[in-house]
Order: C-alpha cells, then structure tokens, then sequence
C-alpha cells in the first residue's frame, strides 16, 4: 500500500470515479459532485484540461487528480485532488507534483502549481506558500456557504 504505487492513469470519463473520493472533498457535495459527473465530459474536451485517476497494483481507483493548464500565468492549476484515506500522508502531494511537471502540454510551463483549498496543511508540509487571497462575491446582502465561515 506504499504511495509508489499508486500510477497515474488519464482518463475523459469522470462516471470512473468513485463518488465516495469526491464526497471526500469539503465542501463538494451533493448538487456540486452531481454537477460534476453531468458536465464533466464537456470540461475535460478541453485539451488544456486533465484528468487523472490515481490506481493501486489491482488497477483499484484510490484518487483523482483534476488539473487545468492556466496559459494566462503558465501555470498548472489544480481544481482537484482527493485520494483515498488509507494512501493520505505517504507522498502523493509529492508525486503530483512530480507528475505535473513531466506533462508536456504545448505551452512552456514554469514549474508551479496552485492550489485553492480548506485543507493548506498536506501542502505547506510539501513546501507551499500562500499565494494570493481568493476572494467570493455572492447576491448582495446573501451569505455564501464560504463566507460564514471565514469574516476576514
């Protein structure tokens, strides 16, 4: 059950993906996980636009790896990143960025990904830093889900 391996395997069909990793995602839920096996296929047409599960030696999906190519910056931007509990903490952030940098995409890509998370710690423990502030704007005088949360 070592992270190595774990392999890397493209894929277009987001129906291969268990709902079980993407319930595993906080704040992806429900009507938002629906959404993402509805339109799916119409986002990953985008040859700029990957996505990857993550197999164990039994060809057994244990994650998935949603990443886009951000041309504007050069960048890899990762919409996604849910894998199994049982192969959390052994390295994979590691190997997805590893994995991201040996993608030849067209474009020349400067070595950085970035990540919009709840959960910073896997990666500052991986050597990432705060990059920008994301800021939400919702219906005036509406609360968004995230907002309640955080008043900063």
């Amino acid at each position: 059950m070592a992270a190595e391996k774990l392999e890397f395997v493209r894929t277009y069909d987001v129906n291969l993906i268990p709902r079980k990793l993407l319930e595993n995602v906080k704040g992806f839920e429900g009507k938002d996980i629906d959404r993402f096996y509805q339109i799916g296929p119409l986002l990953f047409r985008n040859p700029l636009s990957f996505l990857y599960v993550m197999t164990d030696g039994n060809h057994k999906i244990r994650g998935c790896l949603w990443a886009n190519v951000n041309i504007f910056e050069a960048v890899w931007y990762v919409q996604l990143l849910s894998i199994d509990k049982k192969y959390q903490g052994m390295g994979n952030v590691e190997r997805v960025r590893n994995f991201l940098f040996s993608i030849k995409t067209g474009p020349e890509l400067k070595k950085i990904i970035r990540f919009a998370t709840d959960r910073p710690e896997p990666y500052k423990r991986q050597g990432a830093k705060k990059y920008k502030v994301i800021l939400e704007l919702g219906e005036k005088d509406v609360d968004t889900e995230s907002s309640k949360s955080d008043r900063t």
